[in-house]
């Protein structure tokens, strides 16, 4: 989901639609941004959880608490020298 989440940012905001000509990404063509983002100005805007209101679901996923179905073990990353 996090991997589906930045793909589709890279390919609206950043990535070129032809991959034989270097043209606008989609998000210029539409009209919906004026020119192609960088990664600065991508990273630059990101908002954190203190920052605003998370649903509990939203607040799993950032949490990154979110459970595969399909694995029979889903290990939840907890840091141990982070805090």
């Amino acid at each position: 989901m996090y991997r589906a989440a930045i793909w589709i940012v890279w390919r609206n905001y950043v990535k070129s639609r032809s991959e034989n000509k270097k043209n606008s990404p989609p998000a210029v063509a539409l009209g919906l941004i004026q020119k192609r983002y960088s990664i600065a100005q991508i990273l630059e805007n990101r908002l954190f959880p203190n920052q605003m209101a998370l649903s509990t679901w939203l607040r799993r996923c950032y949490d990154g608490r979110i459970s595969t179905r399909r694995l029979e073990r889903n290990r939840v990353h907890r840091p141990a020298l982070a805090e």
